[in-house]
């Protein structure tokens, strides 16, 4: 039975020691478990933080992607604007270029109208003259007139007289007299 008991400490022993390092085993095992768990709790809430972080950052890129979208937009209308106003300033352009001519033509109207009116001026005082020349003819025209009916009354007088030239002018040897 020495032997045995010898055999059963001797194992007691080695299955001690066995046990010893089975429980480091078991303890280190559950150390390295623990730090795993540890682990994947911390990488669950990175998993977490950074899902996170990628969804704020999804609804950044969105924001910013619609920002740029009415950038765009307000870009092409500006550019639209431009355009409109370049057409404007030629549109401009061509009124004042237009006034310029209207007012050239209303300065050549108003140097024309001023002459029309020294022309009308002239032909007031013109037929002034030529109704006061009327006037003077028609005064002497009465004059003649009462002349001629004088005459007409002294017209054998004038006869006689023209008669006697008449023979004059033929004994000076005119014969048509």
């Amino acid at each position: 039975m020495y032997c045995e008991r010898v055999v059963f400490e001797d194992t007691w022993h080695r299955l001690a020691a066995e046990s010893q390092v089975i429980w480091k085993s078991q303890g280190r095992a559950r150390r390295e478990v623990d730090e795993a768990r540890s682990q994947h709790e911390r990488a669950e809430k990175q998993q977490v933080h950074a899902t996170a972080t990628c969804l704020k950052q999804d609804s950044e890129i969105q924001r910013l992607t619609t920002q740029l979208s009415e950038h765009e937009e307000l870009k092409q209308e500006l550019a639209s604007k431009d355009r409109d106003l370049s057409g404007k300033d030629v549109e401009i352009a061509e009124l004042k270029c237009r006034l310029r001519e209207f007012q050239d033509k209303s300065e050549s109207l108003e140097i024309d109208l001023a002459a029309e009116k020294v022309c009308a001026d002239t032909a007031d005082d013109t037929r002034n003259v030529a109704m006061t020349t009327l006037n003077v003819v028609q005064d002497n025209s009465n004059e003649v007139q009462a002349m001629v009916a004088n005459a007409i009354l002294n017209s054998v007088e004038l006869d006689e007289t023209l008669a006697a030239l008449t023979v004059s002018a033929r004994s000076l040897g005119h014969q048509e007299g």
